[in-house]
């Protein structure tokens, strides 16, 4: 039986979007993972994928999402008052989780891990089976993108979004597999109708998060890796904001990703 690793990085809500569509085509064209990584939306896919669930139920799910389902503002937000450690709480999407996977690593038919971010020294975490947590506290972890949900608290210890370091992971171990597929669903242009010193600044730290993707895809095509069949997938259509749903965006990426495979 092949080893094949997928890895899927984070993007928000419309990340979700990308992946559900990605992960439809690759079903269709038989692509079985034996390991799964992620981060944050990226995370979430793989924990429903593990768990057992198929493309079309993940599908069916994230199409008939509304922004209110999965956010919940906080009120006080509404006036921005400076205080305020995050912007959304994340009771909603806790419920969504509890109610579609298990707490049980058991549970999980393929192996998969998270990635997130220990905020006492920013270091790279990977999350994965064990007695400390459970699955579903690793993908919170690995989602809890700093300021807009609140931190994620394992044990003593607090995690943010995996996307700080990693946000297309790649194990160490990555040419051991006989496949590698790299799902990455952040948007590759950058767009805004102002321009301002916020719209520039917003524009730099999206730089910094593409920056970690080019990292990435230039180690494994700069490295020799003769018994492992890399696989880049990144749908090239432009992404308005992350944190909202973007429903048409399923089809798209599942079509761009029929066509790449073929």
């Amino acid at each position: 039986m092949k080893k094949v690793l997928i890895s899927r990085g984070g993007g928000g809500l419309t990340g979700l979007d990308l992946h559900a569509g990605m992960w439809m085509a690759m079903q269709e064209r038989g692509i079985i993972p034996t390991h799964l990584i992620g981060n944050s939306a990226g995370a979430i896919t793989s924990a429903f994928h593990a768990v057992g669930n198929t493309a079309d139920e993940f599908m069916s799910l994230i199409s008939v999402l509304k922004d209110d389902d999965v956010l919940d503002p906080r009120f006080m937000w509404k006036f921005r008052i400076l205080w305020l450690k995050w912007i959304s709480d994340i009771e909603k999407t806790e419920h969504i989780l509890n109610c579609n996977l298990s707490e049980d690593w058991s549970d999980y038919k393929i192996r998969f891990e998270t990635v997130t971010c220990d905020i006492r020294d920013w270091t790279k975490v990977t999350l994965g089976e064990s007695q400390d947590y459970t699955p579903i506290d690793a993908v919170i972890a690995s989602m809890s993108i700093s300021g807009y949900f609140p931190w994620k608290q394992i044990g003593d210890r607090f995690f943010t979004d995996g996307g700080v370091r990693a946000n297309l992971p790649l194990p160490r171990n990555w040419k051991d597999y006989d496949e590698v597929y790299l799902l990455i669903a952040s948007g590759r242009h950058y767009t805004t109708t102002s321009d301002n010193i916020l719209s520039r600044l917003l524009a730099n730290i999206r730089g910094y998060s593409l920056d970690q993707i080019y990292d990435v895809l230039e180690i494994v095509r700069g490295e020799s890796h003769p018994n492992t069949e890399v696989h880049v997938l990144w749908p090239p259509f432009e992404v308005g904001r992350c944190m909202n749903f973007d429903h048409t965006l399923i089809e798209k990426a599942y079509h761009y990703t029929k066509d790449m495979l073929e």
